[in-house]
């Protein structure tokens, strides 16, 4: 009983190699997520995950993507979101590479190819389906065309600004309504180019089909990265703030459609879409969405549509790869409840379905009763009617 105690008593005391170092550096805590910890491991006190982590980051040579620009901290509870945040830190806090072994073969020597060879190696054995690395990524196609837009934007902005670029401005502005549709005038054919050359490249589209494509496009992204953004700007459930980009937002309570003021009966007619714009923004913020499960959700719904239209079997194809893609990138970041993730992003698909049909609502109701709204909206539609977007 005694030796049990003791036995029990001992397994929970610190190794004489480490207690010091453990006491004098926040007992159990983790340097990087601030998990238990298990000792000093590659110089810095840290827990077995970020250890393994850190491991295999720098024997397998891996390079990070940041999925999360405005999302930098690390804690037990979200470690795994970003690796690159989650490497920098490791970094940050002391770790050292040079004492991580290199993967070595059976004699000892060190092993040079990437964690790709090895991956397609490993794959070919054992008849797995392919990485989204490994094939020929529709997501990826899709993430450069939105990295095109995104640089578009910002020349846009910075030319309707120029005071806030060549002062190095950061913090975001506030821009009334009547500016943000004269930057829409000149932003949509650029949304209109990424749509064309990077989501419906791979699909001929006949003249009176693809106008339905392009509107049920629009409609969806616009809202839906407006929560995206403002999930990553104005977090907080009680803020009225809605970001439009990087650089701009927008408060549903001080609509302007000119420099005169704001007007009470416009502000009522898009509160509706504004509170459920916010609460779908609450479900992006919870979920911690990042850039890349936004694009594949709306390279899904773009193959969705198609496919619906026109029947395209390369439409129902590349779906089917995003599907896949999706499911991959929800376990690259949380690898033991993926299927729950992809789960819970899938069901945003019904949110942003309603999101769009109220800002259409609002938009017509909003047409009807302010004139000064309707030849604003009018100049838009002018000129997606010339490119024939619209009737």
């Amino acid at each position: 009983m005694d030796s049990d105690a003791q036995n029990e008593s001992d397994s929970q005391m610190p190794s004489s190699s480490t207690s010091q170092s453990v006491h004098r550096n926040s007992i159990f805590s983790c340097k990087v997520c601030g998990a238990p910890s298990h000792g000093e491991l590659f110089g810095v006190i840290v827990c077995r995950a970020c250890g393994a982590f850190f491991r295999r980051t720098v024997a397998e040579h891996k390079v990070y993507k940041c999925n999360h620009p405005k999302r930098h901290s690390i804690d037990t509870k979200a470690r795994n979101f970003c690796r690159k945040c989650r490497y920098d830190k490791c970094l940050a806090v002391g770790m050292q590479a040079e004492k991580v072994q290199l993967i070595r073969d059976k004699n000892r020597n060190t092993i040079t190819t990437t964690p790709t060879k090895r991956a397609h190696r490993s794959l070919t054995q054992t008849s797995l389906p392919p990485t989204p690395n490994e094939i020929s990524s529709v997501l990826g196609k899709l993430m450069d065309g939105y990295e095109f837009y995104k640089n578009a934007r910002n020349s846009v902005f910075a030319g309707w600004f120029p005071e806030y670029t060549f002062s190095d401005q950061t913090a975001m502005i506030e821009i009334p309504i009547y500016e943000k549709l004269t930057l829409d005038k000149a932003l949509i054919p650029n949304l209109y180019l990424m749509h064309k050359n990077y989501f419906c490249s791979r699909y001929p589209l006949d003249p009176s089909v693809k106008k339905e494509v392009v509107r049920g496009f629009l409609e969806k992204f616009v809202n839906f990265e407006k929560a995206y953004l403002t999930s990553i700007h104005f977090p907080d459930k009680n803020d009225k703030r809605i970001a439009n980009s990087n650089s701009h937002y927008i408060v549903f309570d001080n609509v302007k459609f000119d420099a005169n003021g704001a007007s009470k009966e416009m502000n009522q007619t898009f509160m509706p879409y504004s509170v459920r714009l916010k609460r779908f923004s609450q479900k992006v913020t919870t979920l911690k969405l990042d850039e890349t499960e936004f694009i594949a959700v709306m390279g899904i719904v773009n193959c969705e549509n198609i496919h619906n239209l026109t029947g395209s079997t390369q439409a129902n194809e590349d779906r089917d790869t995003l599907f896949y893609e999706l499911h991959c990138h929800c376990q690259q970041k949380q690898s033991q409840s993926a299927s729950v993730r992809y789960g819970q992003i899938m069901l945003m698909l019904r949110d942003l379905e309603y999101l769009s049909l109220a800002f259409m609502e609002c938009m017509y109701i909003g047409i009807v009763s302010e004139d000064l709204y309707k030849s604003k909206v009018d100049s838009v539609r002018g000129m997606l009617e010339r490119v024939g977007i619209f009737r």
